[in-house]
């Protein structure tokens, strides 16, 4: 039981991602994929682990006004990767501006792009206005 306390401790805040939550539990993966899987509070949806019902209006695939955006923009790298695509730059521009490879900007351009944080190559108006806050 000690361990389903720490995971849903770790919620509360808000989804994180698989890893994000083996790292703050300090579980192994087996033992977080079995307590994910029995439990009826928690759930995986496209890689985030969340609460049941935490963000049921956009199940991470949306930018909404909870998490899902807060958690991008909380994150270092890929609020600066935002940013620089706010400021028209290009991929390749941004991988040499925050000394990463192309393909992880790439990757992680993709994984915004699937939540709906970017849309046809532009940010979504919600993140830009958040992005400005």
């Amino acid at each position: 039981m000690e361990n389903i306390s720490k995971i849903i401790e770790e919620l509360e805040d808000g989804p994180l991602s698989f890893t994000e939550l083996k790292e703050r539990t300090g579980l192994e993966n087996g033992v977080l994929q079995h307590h994910i899987k029995k439990s009826e509070k928690i759930e995986k949806v496209r890689g985030a682990v969340m609460l049941k019902n935490e963000c049921a209006k956009c199940k991470v695939s949306a930018p909404c006004e909870n998490e899902c955006i807060r958690k991008i923009l909380n994150d270092g790298k890929k609020r600066q990767i935002l940013e620089l695509k706010v400021e028209g730059l290009t991929q390749k521009e941004i991988a040499g501006e925050i000394e990463l490879s192309e393909a992880t900007v790439s990757y992680h351009t993709n994984s915004m792009e699937e939540k709906g944080l970017i849309q046809q190559g532009r940010l979504n108006d919600k993140v830009v206005k958040k992005i400005q806050e």
